[in-house]
């Protein structure tokens, strides 16, 4: 509807009365670049640092943009000369636009920044994992060399031979078949290593193993070894290594 066709009506404090009330999108989510083209400057409280005060900060912050929004037609209004009420519509509207697609681009880059560090992420655990898995075999190997498998202190003996022969591990406990150690090389101080073993290790029952517990992938990092001390490393172990190497071209 014309101005001047509200202007006939009668209608025109009405409808301007009714427009200053909308809620304005722009000043809420552009707030100061929506005031410097709209002569509105209290939008620039934004850049007050209230977000520093505790609990309240973030509350004051959101209040502020409701208000802009509230209040952003009135403000334009009186700070800013229109040719006519249809003039004022049509400005704000595009501003609204306006604002709704920057929302519109932050948002997705957001989206896929996050998923790109989901991703990505759990490949650089992956890449450490692997790292902790590959160094373990050395010291598996040492350990079933040197602690007989009849031994009545098995798994005390094999935390002893972990904590002397690596220059890795400050201390090494066992509790129970669960060998827990400090390793102060890795980003997660501590390595566990789950120890099964029967009388008669044997690679084809695949009945004594050594687990070591991984950021990612709990159980994936396994050696197997039989009576006569050989280690191998288990199929799913390697599979892990092989995919973590196919994802990031790093040498490990």
């Amino acid at each position: 509807m014309a101005d001047s066709e509200i202007i006939d009506n009668g209608n025109y404090d009405i409808e301007l009365e009714k427009e200053l009330k909308r809620f304005n999108w722009g000043a809420f989510f552009l707030n100061w670049i929506w005031g410097i083209g709209n002569k509105s400057y209290l939008p620039f409280l934004v850049f007050i640092p209230f977000g520093i005060i505790p609990i309240l900060g973030p509350i004051i912050n959101i209040c502020l943009v409701i208000w802009f929004g509230i209040k952003g037609n009135e403000w334009a209004w009186q700070n800013k000369n229109w040719d006519s009420l249809e003039h004022f519509r049509r400005v704000q509207r595009s501003w609204a636009k306006w604002a709704l697609i920057v929302q519109g681009i932050f948002m997705v880059l957001g989206i896929i920044s996050v998923a790109f560090i989901i991703n990505f992420y759990p490949t650089l655990i992956s890449i450490e994992d692997v790292s902790k898995c590959t160094n373990m075999e050395t010291h598996i190997t040492k350990a079933v060399n040197n602690v007989p498998l009849d031994s009545s202190t098995y798994y005390k003996d094999v935390a002893k031979q972990f904590e002397s022969e690596s220059y890795e591990f400050i201390s090494a406990e066992a509790n129970g078949n669960k060998i827990s150690m400090m390793a102060p090389k890795y980003q997660d101080p501590s390595l566990e290593v789950t120890v099964d073993k029967a009388s008669d290790c044997s690679f084809d029952k695949l009945n004594c193993s050594m687990t070591i517990k991984m950021g990612t992938e709990k159980g994936i990092c396994r050696y197997y070894f039989d009576n006569s001390g050989k280690v191998v490393m288990s199929t799913k172990t390697k599979k892990f290594i092989e995919r973590v190497k196919a994802q990031m071209p790093i040498k490990i």
